[in-house]
Parts: C-alpha cells; sequence; structure tokens
C-alpha cells in the first residue's frame, strides 16, 4: 500500500491497526497462554469493544464488510478485504 499523505498512512489504516493487534494477541495467548499475555489480549479486546461501540460509522463498516464477504465471491478479494484474520477478529 502506498499513501501520498506525509506521515505515511491511510486513514483507512486508524481503524485496521486495533484489530491487527487484537489478532497478534490472540495469536500469543494461543501460542503461550501466560498471565501476561491474557491481560493484554482482555485490554486490547476491550479497546476493540469500545471502538466499534462508540463509532457507529466503523460499526456499520465493520457489518457491511461481513455481509458482502458472505453473500458475494466478489467481496472477498484482497482489495475488498485485505486481512481475513483482522475481518474475523
Amino acid at each position: 500500500m502506498c499513501t501520498l499523505d506525509p506521515m505515511g498512512y491511510t486513514a483507512g489504516q486508524l481503524s485496521v491497526i486495533p484489530f491487527l493487534v487484537l489478532n497478534r494477541a490472540i495469536e500469543d495467548v494461543a501460542e503461550n497462554p501466560t498471565e501476561s499475555r491474557k491481560k493484554v489480549l482482555a485490554l486490547v479486546l476491550e479497546t476493540c469493544v469500545n471502538l466499534v461501540d462508540q463509532n457507529e460509522n466503523l460499526k456499520k463498516q465493520i457489518i457491511d464488510a461481513v455481509n458482502i464477504f458472505n453473500t458475494s465471491p466478489a467481496g472477498r478479494t484482497a482489495d475488498i478485504v485485505p486481512s481475513i484474520h483482522v475481518l474475523v477478529a
């Protein structure tokens, strides 16, 4: 992905990054379920839940992405869903 933004990110990444972190936290707990990893997972999950609860546009985007993914093969391409792991998280 490339961007013309001088900060080096696109606006879409701002809503995706917490879910990438959530996915990684889930993988870490599955790999080695220590108390500290479980606590990190709980905190990241709480953050993601709050993001969705407080942002109606994000909630709508997630619901639309899941519905399109489930109903149409065209909604399963990499340009529509860059990461299935993030969509599932």
